[in-house]
């Protein structure tokens, strides 16, 4: 008996706990607790919404999956990196997202080399720094339906935490924290 309890706490505290990012915003103040810790985040700058459309500037409600790392390696030192659980790929010129809802690659990431410019589209290697460090967001990708929004990511708030077009932003450093702690079972919550 004494085995079999020291043998499930040994088991216990080897399986790596889901860590989920949980946001939240209280009289027009927005936080996120992660790993017991609360940091302050940007949302959408017209508030969040069960009910997400394209170009709302809306952060959608939900509870979403974390897909992976984009990261621009000029510009964030790669190796804080090397023990992070979600896949990590580096973004460069060519990357891109299409946003707009007629085109049969809504919401999916692009190769701006062989993309129509005529057609909505972000690019992802931007001159601000809010894309240095991005994890994509599972919402609307499975598969993304027409206008229900897209290019949902958590990515670096600019210094005033200003609103965004619906995904999260939070500091540089304070992204930087979190990444190592996340892994292929951690969600974005957003509470409505």
């Amino acid at each position: 008996m004494i085995l079999r309890v020291i043998l499930c706490f040994l088991i216990s505290i080897s399986v790596v706990q889901a860590q989920d990012i949980i946001v939240s915003l209280k009289d027009g103040i927005c936080h996120a607790t992660f790993a017991d810790e609360t940091y302050s985040c940007s949302i959408g700058q017209h508030g969040i919404t069960k009910n997400k459309r394209e170009d709302d500037g809306k952060t959608p409600v939900g509870v979403f999956p974390l897909r992976r790392i984009l990261v621009r390696p000029d510009k964030i030192y790669t190796d804080n990196l090397k023990y992070v659980s979600l896949p990590v790929n580096y973004i460069t010129p060519d990357d891109g997202w299409c946003d707009d809802p007629k085109d049969p690659q809504y919401n999916t990431h692009i190769n701006l080399a062989m993309f129509d410019p005529e057609i909505s589209h972000e690019t992802l290697f931007r001159d601000d720094d809010r894309y240095d460090v991005l994890i994509e967001v599972g919402y609307n990708d499975a598969p993304p339906k027409p206008d229900l929004g897209s290019a949902i990511f958590i990515h670096i708030a600019d210094k005033k935490y200003a609103g965004t077009h619906g995904s999260i932003g939070f500091t540089e450093e304070d992204l930087m924290q979190i990444l190592p702690q996340l892994n292929e079972d951690s969600k974005l919550i957003v509470k409505g």
